[in-house]
């Protein structure tokens, strides 16, 4: 079984580590556009996907140190994507709220290449593109947990659509 195992891993690792090295540039490239770098695009983008986050959960998410953290939203703040809001059930609490302006200004910028997407995710059957998404969850929680500072806690559910 390991030996299986690693021959996957060694198929797996050169095909991802060139689809990674892709999928930053082209983040760059649109964060760029909206005159950001891919790190502040990238957590604003985060804000969009997890909802309202404090500082410090934003900080373990991406696992970066408060006061790093607390600049990139100042910025964020400044230009409109980001913005400071009372905690609905701690008033005492601030939350980080991404603007739906500057989500549907973000969600723009890959128009373009949305029928390409469309296009290709068609050529799957369904139970393709649900393996498609379910390996995406998976990997995706995977990352999250080796880059976050937060404690481990357990990997959230794979949603019913998958």
């Amino acid at each position: 079984m390991p030996q299986k195992s690693t021959g996957r891993l060694a198929r797996y690792i050169p095909t991802v580590q060139l689809f990674s090295a892709r999928l930053v540039l082209f983040h760059q490239k649109m964060a760029e556009k909206v005159g950001l770098t891919g790190t502040e695009f990238k957590c604003f983008r985060l804000l969009e996907q997890l909802g309202p986050l404090s500082m410090t959960a934003l900080s373990r998410e991406v696992g970066l140190k408060v006061g790093t953290v607390s600049g990139l939203i100042d910025k964020l703040e400044a230009t409109g994507f980001v913005v400071r809001q009372r905690d609905e059930t701690d008033k005492r609490r601030l939350v980080l709220v991404a603007c739906p302006e500057a989500s549907a200004r973000a969600s723009s910028l890959y128009e373009e290449h949305g029928e390409a997407m469309a296009a290709l995710l068609e050529t799957y059957s369904e139970a393709e593109f649900n393996l498609l998404l379910t390996f995406l969850t998976d990997i995706g929680n995977v990352l999250a947990r080796t880059s976050s500072t937060a404690p481990e806690e357990p990997l959230p559910e794979r949603t019913s659509a998958l």
